[in-house]
């Protein structure tokens, strides 16, 4: 889970010709291999290019993410909310002792 990169992403994006899609930037690798070990869960794309992030949704669908699991943020420019969850995350993980949990949006 690296922290503080969103910001360069949108630069490089801004520079035209990168395409850059960004996932599972808040969730454990576990978790991310097996959406089953922690219950209804929510893992968010970011990135400006359709056919790139239905590729990306494809590979989570592959590894048991559902539709109802993944959300869609929009351009890469909203890579930044998610990157802020790992603050929470990891001070989630020291307060349980257990990298198996996850957000969960709730519609």
């Amino acid at each position: 889970m690296a922290y503080g990169h969103a910001e360069r992403y949108v630069a490089l994006a801004a520079a035209g010709g990168t395409t850059i899609d960004l996932t599972v930037r808040q969730v454990a690798i576990e978790v991310l291999a097996d959406p089953s070990l922690v219950g209804p869960a929510t893992v968010f794309v970011s990135g400006d290019d359709e056919a790139a992030k239905a590729e990306v949704k494809g590979l989570l669908h592959d590894l048991g993410w559902k539709d109802e699991g993944i959300m869609d943020l929009g351009g890469v420019r909203t890579a930044r909310g998610p990157e802020h969850y790992a603050l929470l995350f990891f001070e989630i993980v020291a307060v349980l002792k257990s990298r198996l949990v996850n957000i969960h949006v709730t519609r």
